[in-house]
């Protein structure tokens, strides 16, 4: 009877945020690690109050060797025994708890993991038990110690080394059940595998299990006590939430140097009109002035525990702020996202990430579109008549009698961007609408036309942008300006004429020069570079291919004497493509002497039973694949070469650039525009030039086959089938940018090699010797490639 009283004393609502903030209190003690002997202090749990029932079994648990304080602690976090709650929430001081758990962690009596960025990565790739995922109580002591406090947020409760401060931002950052912590030894696996800690010995983890096992004897449990909870806990943390931010410290950490947070940190003291500033001197008791002087003495951990201080909404702002204004600079092209932590959290899996565009939350591609209709259904409301005209008016090209209909066709034909700029661009107050959903200021949009305007929005909201090549672009721009000019010239040219073309031609052969450094240092850093013996990094950078394609000319003797690619003209370009293709078509007639050792192929290679394929056997990629490809790529190098020298274009070049020499007729100057344009045009067809990808379609029948289409921005598409024998071997995810060399058809399969695009950037730099691996060794039970079998694609 006393039992069901106390029950219904905790359903109430004024009691449901204490026993919710007790069970949070609870968890952040239990997921600590703490050294063997722990003696909780007695001024925890002397104030705690204990239901009747609570008090029973903390007195029924105490004993020689767990002291009364110790179980009560034990009560506390098992919190619950069938429908029984174990403490009293009527006036329980939950800030008397905090303090002391507060003081537990400054005083490093209880440690949290630090997990983010790459310190504990390091750490463990360091260590004697690489590769193991149950490091002994020794070397998890001897990891805890050389990390900070880690940086966890339970409901309102952020730990750190500040201790455990109240944020007013509801959240659910818990400790991973296994943190995340290396690579295993196999390099087709990409998967971050997790580590358990091994903690001490104590009076409070006995008392725990004796007290669960009680517990767990008794199977009701009250209802609507749940239910209330997760009612609460739903306003509070909204699991359908597309701004869901569960990853949120994982990408702030992985993503930002140090000296990048440091900014933020500061930027949110200063543009919060002293809102944060007060979060802070509330929270921490500190007084912040200059904030640059703040936020440059602050580590990792502490600026990540104070910006958990503040709103998601104004985090993300204010770094969508720090991005577009080019404080922090994101090249073009780059996503940043964790490098650690490689799903989204929440029931949809939402992730984080950051690009020149700002940064955004993203949805999975499967609800990616779920997301946009929801953005529409907020802005043109179904039930609002003015709204469902607008509709109908805006999309009336598209079939349907009503507003629903109407869009789900124009969601079915057209992109998201063309969609967003019918839809809601045009109309400030819709556009204001999704601003405010997308935590955008609107300052940042304020100068963009409605074409650079539609594809951020549509960025923002999940979907895939794709710029075109620069170089490439600014080629073509000038090659058809040049055949203008040239088509239109007069028999007799005055000095006018001439003035202009030798303009235009100098800007078409300095973007052909561009053009041809990039598909050199391209097509040899993708068919000479042992990417399989790197860590199976098949991820492809132009700084990276630069630097392998320089150290490879400088190695051989070839008849040029610049050896600095970025200072080589039309000729030295012309020369080194020359050698790649010589070399490549020389190590044709001599596989054997580029052949791998057995012992260094992946050990799924020797299973017997192994229904996949190991094709990367030569230390050449260009030897890996079919006979036909290769002689199409040496045979489009050889063309290039042979057909630009033949078609004087070197000639035309030369004259059209030198002053002192006459301006070549148009029927030459024609004759070598279409020579250069048609190579370059099958450098591009061919996969020599690094044109982007991205899937496009993915598509499954009930036989198990899939055809996932990879589409690039100048309309080209390569077709993947799946299941593939060489899925273990390393190419990358079929959802990630890449750049494919369409006519490389890897082995006997028809994949083409393709590569992940990365960027030159300091945020690369950070991330550039990762993964580590372990030393290979013998291991009993599953083979260890097979533990990343299900993330592989």
């Amino acid at each position: 009877m006393v039992e069901k009283v106390e029950a219904d004393i905790a359903e109430s609502d004024e009691n449901v945020e204490v026993i919710v903030r007790c069970f949070y209190l609870g968890q952040l003690i239990e997921e600590s690690f703490v050294e063997t002997g722990y003696d909780p202090p007695r001024a925890m749990t002397s104030q705690l109050k204990l239901s009747r029932a609570g008090s029973r079994i903390a007195n029924q648990e105490k004993g020689t060797s767990i002291g009364l304080h110790e179980a009560q602690l034990a009560v506390l976090i098992t919190l619950w025994s069938g429908a029984d709650l174990l403490i009293d929430p009527d006036g329980f001081d939950l800030e008397s708890l905090r303090l002391h758990i507060s003081s537990e962690l400054k005083r490093g009596k209880l440690k949290l993991p630090w997990i983010y960025g790459r310190q504990l990565y390091d750490l463990v790739a360091d260590s004697t038990f690489h590769g193991h995922m149950q490091p002994t109580y020794d070397e998890s002591q001897q990891l805890f110690s050389e990390l900070p406090q880690g940086v966890f947020q339970y409901g309102p409760y952020v730990s750190g080394p500040y201790g455990v401060i109240e944020s007013t931002q509801w959240r659910q950052i818990e400790v991973p059940f296994t943190i995340p912590a290396y690579h295993c030894e196999e390099v087709d696996c990409h998967r971050v595998h997790g580590i358990r800690f091994s903690t001490g010995e104590s009076g409070t983890a006995k008392a725990l299990e004796q007290v669960r096992k009680k517990a767990a004897k008794k199977h009701d449990r009250s209802d609507r006590y749940v239910e209330k909870a997760t009612a609460f806990l739903a306003g509070k943390v909204p699991p359908y939430a597309w701004s869901y931010s569960g990853s949120l410290p994982y990408f702030l950490v992985d993503s930002f140097s140090l000296d990048e947070l440091r900014l933020l940190l500061a930027d949110l003291l200063d543009s919060t009109r002293g809102h944060f500033r007060a979060e802070i001197r509330r929270a921490t008791e500190i007084e912040v002035k200059s904030a640059e002087d703040f936020a440059d003495e602050k580590s990792n951990a502490e600026i990540l525990q104070l910006l958990l201080l503040a709103s998601d909404e104004a985090i993300h702002a204010r770094l969508n702020c720090l991005i577009r204004g080019g404080i922090i600079n994101i090249p073009s092209g780059e996503t940043r996202l964790s490098k650690i932590r490689q799903h989204g959290d929440g029931p949809m899996q939402v992730s984080i990430d950051a690009s020149t565009l700002g940064v955004r939350h993203v949805p999975p591609l499967k609800l990616v579109q779920l997301r946009l209709r929801q953005v529409i259904a907020r802005v043109f409301p179904v039930d609002d008549a003015d709204a469902e005209a607008k509709v109908m008016w805006k999309l009336r090209g598209y079939d349907g009698d009503s507003a629903e209909k109407k869009l789900s066709a124009a969601l079915a034909d057209d992109s998201p961007a063309v969609l967003i700029r019918k839809l809601i661009v045009p109309d400030e107050e819709a556009c204001a609408k999704v601003l405010q959903h997308l935590w955008l200021p609107r300052a940042l949009v304020a100068n963009l036309d409605d074409e650079s305007l539609s594809s951020m929005l549509a960025w923002h909201i999940g979907f895939t942008n794709v710029d075109s090549d620069p170089a490439l672009q600014s080629f073509r721009e000038h090659a058809d300006e040049l055949e203008r000019m040239a088509l239109s010239l007069p028999i007799t040219l005055d000095r006018q004429d001439v003035k202009a073309i030798r303009g235009i031609a100098a800007n078409l052969f300095a973007s052909l020069e561009e053009v041809l450094k990039v598909a050199l240092c391209f097509s040899g850093w993708a068919l000479l570079r042992d990417h399989y013996a790197t860590g199976a990094e098949f991820e492809y950078s132009k700084g990276q291919a630069s630097q392998f394609v320089s150290d490879w000319l400088a190695s051989r003797e070839i008849g040029t004497e610049v050896l600095n690619i970025e200072k080589m003209r039309l000729s030295d370009l012309l020369e080194c493509l020359g050698s790649v293709a010589g070399f490549l078509s020389s190590a044709a007639k001599s596989p054997l002497s580029h052949r791998r050792e057995k012992s260094k192929w992946p050990r799924f290679s020797d299973e017997v039973s192994s229904p996949f394929e190991f094709p990367f056997k030569h230390l050449l990629p260009f030897l890996d694949l079919d006979e036909r490809s290769q002689k199409v790529l040496t045979e489009t190098l050889h063309s290039v070469v042979s057909e630009l020298n033949s078609a004087g274009a070197l000639a035309v070049r030369n004259a059209l650039l030198h002053h002192n020499e006459e301006v070549p007729a148009r029927d030459k100057i024609l004759m070598a525009l279409s020579a250069v344009s048609g190579r370059v045009g099958e450098m591009v067809s061919v996969g020599l030039y690094p044109i982007r990808f991205t899937m496009y379609s993915n598509d499954s029948d009930l036989n198990g086959r899939r055809r996932i289409m990879l589409r690039s921005e100048e309309g080209a598409e390569v077709t993947l089938k799946r299941p593939s024998p060489i899925r273990l071997s390393g190419l990358p995810a079929i959802d990630s940018l890449q750049v494919v060399v369409t006519r490389a058809g890897i082995g006997s399969t028809s994949e083409p090699l393709r590569f992940k695009v990365e960027c030159d950037s300091s945020y690369r730099e950070r991330w550039k010797d990762f993964p580590k691996r372990p030393e290979r060794r013998v291991q009993h039970g599953l083979p260890t490639q097979f533990s990343g079998l299900g993330n592989q694609t």
